[in-house]
């Protein structure tokens, strides 16, 4: 079996070319390999996660596009992105996921919040903000897991902002 890696929240599969390692169960993936499912996800109690990562772009235009735009985001965070007014919906494999943009203010952030969060507490957000004295960005992720899940999502962070170097050259 092949599982993605991506922020499907409580849903944490990561898969290299040999092996596939279940990091987090769903109740669907609890079910196929006989483990005891977690929580429903309205019953968890998020906490916030805040991380930071240096970058060097060339330009803020390039940044930008990257963090802002659906064809950005096909390109390091999903497999597709496409946009229907302020919602977002987020391709990764077989799986399907819906966000609404909350708020955007040019080269500053943009936040979203999953059509399936029914608390309307949690978001995510990636901020970008200049370091003055050294012409570098800072790249500011903020997101929400419930603590069990706070290890799997950082190192998932971690591995989409690499994608996110990798892809824009920076």
């Amino acid at each position: 079996m092949k599982y993605f890696c991506r922020p499907l929240h409580n849903i944490l599969i990561q898969r290299d070319n040999k092996n596939s390692i279940i990091v987090g169960y769903s109740n669907v993936l609890a079910k196929l390999h006989g483990k005891q499912a977690q929580r429903p996800l309205s019953e968890m109690t998020k906490t916030k996660i805040q991380l930071e990562y240096l970058l060097k772009p060339s330009s803020k235009y390039i940044l930008w596009e990257c963090i802002s735009t659906a064809a950005g985001y096909g390109r390091w965070l999903a497999d597709e992105v496409t946009v229907d007014g302020d919602h977002y919906t987020f391709v990764w494999g077989d799986e399907t996921k819906r966000a609404r943009l909350l708020t955007v203010r040019p080269f500053s952030h943009v936040r979203f919040r999953w059509d399936d969060d029914t608390t309307g507490k949690t978001y995510f957000e990636i901020r970008m903000k200049r370091n003055e004295l050294t012409n570098e960005f800072v790249l500011e992720i903020s997101d929400f897991a419930d603590e069990e899940d706070k290890d799997n999502l950082i190192k998932l962070w971690d591995s989409e902002v690499y994608e996110l170097k990798r892809i824009a050259g920076i």
